[in-house]
């Protein structure tokens, strides 16, 4: 077809359809003006209606008249064959994946059918984020890592609903320092060996620790080991071996503790031959080894 002018862009033509909800009465208002009824085309439950005087339907402008009435129950719809519509955009579900590019590049994927705000954005180079309610929750970066908006966010087990004892929200690997401190004063000690490391799951933490001192200063009362990277929620015994400490007659050391809502506890030797524990003095030079497990608060 030839042109006056710029050429169009290409287009995609329908007839404009008008969905009539009756109401009782014979009488309607067509959303296009008509000078004959051989430009529509009339359906009553899918059945086309044939138009003129005496026939089912007149029309008079944007007036449409049947010859009987048009109740709720009846589905009826009136396609314009004179009103063609064109648009650069193609109708809803006419699209097949066949015609689509290889990669599709888009800021966010969102559903269509509901409100709008929750889908995948890509709007951030080399990120992919999964927004919920208008904001991010969970991010995808560069590295391939996942991580939530919140450390309050986690991964529920076991369970099909968001349930608050069966999410995990914290994974945290480490180093920390031991040191000894006095119980009744600190004191300040000096360390050839002085290392420390964790691994906390949810509320528990598992450790172990390698600590030897060449001298201590300053410091009174009972051995407490200390520099725990979390406080513990409860009182909490774990396995040492000991070198170079003056234990009490006829004793061992192979338990310490931590104190209840503290990352600190004592030290402690037990009578071989059974009976009461107690708490080792401080000693100037000494080794401990101790590994263990305890929850955190």
């Amino acid at each position: 077809m030839g042109y006056v002018g710029n050429q169009t862009s290409t287009s995609y033509t329908s007839m404009d359809k008008q969905t009539i909800t009756g109401s009782g009465a014979t009488a309607y208002t067509l959303s296009h003006s008509v000078s004959s009824e051989s430009e529509i085309e009339v359906f009553v439950n899918n059945i086309r209606q044939e138009g003129g005087s005496g026939k089912a339907y007149t029309v008079s402008g944007t007036t449409i008249t049947f010859t009987e009435s048009i109740t709720s129950s009846d589905e009826c719809y009136v396609v314009f064959q004179g009103k063609a519509i064109q648009t650069v955009v193609p109708p809803d579900g006419s699209v097949t994946s066949a015609k689509l590019a290889t990669n599709i590049q888009a800021d966010t994927l969102y559903g269509k059918t509901t409100d709008g705000d929750s889908g995948i954005n890509l709007a951030t180079n080399d990120t992919v984020k999964f927004d919920i309610a208008g904001s991010t929750k969970w991010t995808l970066n560069s590295s391939g890592n996942l991580f939530p908006a919140a450390t309050s966010q986690g991964i529920c087990f076991g369970v099909t609903s968001d349930t608050t004892s069966n999410r995990l929200d914290d994974y945290e690997e480490g180093t920390w320092t031991p040191l000894i401190i006095g119980s009744g004063s600190a004191g300040t000690g000096v360390y050839s060996t002085q290392t420390g490391t964790y691994t906390k799951i949810g509320r528990t933490v598992t450790f172990e620790f390698a600590l030897t001192w060449t001298n201590f200063n300053s410091g009174s009362g009972y051995i407490n080991i200390g520099g725990f990277p979390f406080n513990a929620a409860s009182q909490t015994y774990y396995v040492v071996q000991t070198e170079g400490i003056t234990l009490g007659s006829d004793n061992i050391a192979i338990t310490a503790r931590i104190a209840a809502s503290d990352n600190k506890g004592l030290l402690i030797n037990s009578p071989t031959g059974g009976g009461d524990r107690a708490a080792i003095a401080l000693d100037t030079t000494g080794a401990v080894n101790g590994s263990g497990t305890y929850q955190t608060s």
